[in-house]
């Protein structure tokens, strides 16, 4: 099982927002310099589930960190 819960981080546009989407701690950190967590959202999910993070721009980032389009993850 893997933690995941909503953090706060500054937008530029939007001042001061939180994640849609709950993130893994070393996740959020690399993708949002200033990330605090938001207390008492955190969800639970089984590391097998996890194919990749989706990001606004369609691309999901695989496990090893690289970056791709979801139809070329494995099919489990």
């Amino acid at each position: 099982m893997e933690t995941r819960c909503h953090w706060l981080y500054t937008h530029p546009a939007w001042g001061r927002v939180m994640t849609k989407e709950p993130f893994t701690e070393s996740d959020a950190r690399s993708l949002l310099p200033d990330a605090e967590r938001v207390i008492g959202t955190e969800v639970f999910v089984p590391t097998s589930a996890r194919l990749g993070l989706a990001f606004a721009s369609g691309l999901v980032r695989r496990d090893d960190g690289a970056m791709m389009q979801p139809e070329s993850l494995p099919q489990r």
